[in-house]
């Protein structure tokens, strides 16, 4: 993520501090992120033994379809919660031309601002970080309890 905002600032003209601390909230909400899917996709490879197509399917329908549709169903979802952190800790309004703005998380996520401006309907950054914590948890707790209680096989190499 560093490495991606320096390559993309670097020589624009843009305050060194408000990237800096765009970078640094990016890399925070990129690792809550990373370890929820660590979290679920472990779980899911100790509940099924076709990991690979379930997580596909998970990532591809879940994430990918159902995260972007305005139904409770997202909620459910990761990105959901990320996204909504995201949107909450940093500013996504960019001026196009002529003076015109626009917000480009609330576009491309779904994010209905004209009846829902302040995004009152939807959950608070405290909660979104909360849900993804404690599900985080919920799914090491189950992953390990697995662990404990399955005999896993292991092919060992066959002595002469």
């Amino acid at each position: 993520t560093a490495i991606t905002y320096a390559a993309i600032f670097i020589g624009a003209g843009e305050d060194a501090e408000v990237v800096r601390q765009r970078c640094l909230s990016t890399m925070a909400i990129h690792a809550l992120a990373v370890v929820a899917y660590c979290c679920l996709f472990g779980l899911l490879g100790l509940i099924t033994n076709r990991t690979l197509v379930v997580g596909i399917v998970y990532i591809a329908l879940v994430e990918g379809l159902l995260a972007n549709m305005p139904f409770g169903i997202r909620l459910a979802t990761v990105i959901y919660y990320t996204r909504l952190i995201a949107y909450r800790t940093m500013d996504f309004v960019v001026e196009i031309r002529q003076g015109r703005t626009e917000n480009l998380a609330a576009e491309a996520w779904q994010f209905d601002l004209r009846t829902d401006p302040n995004l009152l309907l939807h959950p608070e950054q405290a909660t979104c970080l909360q849900v993804l914590l404690i599900a985080s948890l919920a799914c090491t707790v189950v992953a390990a309890w697995q662990c404990a209680h399955r005999e896993f096989h292991v092919k060992t190499p066959e002595k002469d």
